[in-house]
């Protein structure tokens, strides 16, 4: 991750995080006057999450589609690191669902380390 001298996430690197967040949750938003908001999240839950996920953005974007699953069951409208961090230790989503870029190679079905 691109942490600045004293360890803490670089405010670019906060920024841009922040943004991807927002951008991703208004896909898929139901009300426009939620738009530009990270609600339900705070922005300390969504730099928890980038931390979880070891700044991979596509792994933490999907921990957060995960706590945002769970919350929902629970009913929770405010999200904070604390339930970032319950979820996380309950269920380890780091990689994004098997989505295949577009024009991206399949994995080989081959297994190269066969004659080993």
């Amino acid at each position: 991750m691109c942490l600045n001298r004293t360890g803490q996430l670089s405010d670019f690197r906060r920024s841009t995080t922040l943004r991807l967040v927002v951008e991703y949750l208004d896909r898929s938003r139901l009300l426009r006057a939620d738009h530009g908001q990270l609600k339900p999240f705070d922005q300390p839950a969504v730099i928890e999450a980038l931390r979880l996920a070891k700044g991979v953005p596509g792994a933490m974007l999907a921990l957060l589609r995960r706590v945002m699953e769970h919350a929902a069951e629970e009913g929770l409208t405010a999200i904070g690191a604390d339930y970032i961090r319950q979820v996380f230790q309950t269920e380890i989503p780091l990689e994004p669902e098997d989505a295949v870029e577009e024009g991206a190679l399949p994995p080989t079905q081959v297994n190269l380390q066969e004659n080993e």
